[in-house]
């Protein structure tokens, strides 16, 4: 599972905050506003714009989730580290 975003869009919404206006503010793009709806990857900038945008902290934004099997999955781009991302499972203990 990895990093998940429930937290921002439920914070948004109990600010009656929508996305667009956090695109604006943070000066994201509707693509990497995209990548947070979907849960994928995003650079620790972008969490650091978020949070400063609505002044929080990234464990109000953002969750771990265990896969089924308890394995802690760090869900990272293959060719940014050169590595199989199976050699990144590692089991929670």
């Amino acid at each position: 599972m990895g990093l998940r975003y429930f937290k921002l869009f439920d914070l948004l919404q109990r600010r009656g905050m929508k996305k667009g206006e956090l695109v604006e503010k943070a000066g994201l793009s509707w693509p990497t506003m995209a990548k947070l709806s979907k849960g994928e990857v995003v650079t620790t900038e972008i969490i650091t714009k978020v949070c400063s945008a609505l002044n929080c902290q990234p464990g109000d934004i953002m969750e771990y989730i265990h896969d089924a099997e308890g394995n802690i999955v760090v869900k990272v781009p293959p060719d940014i580290l050169n590595l199989d991302t199976d050699a990144l499972k590692v089991k929670a203990e």
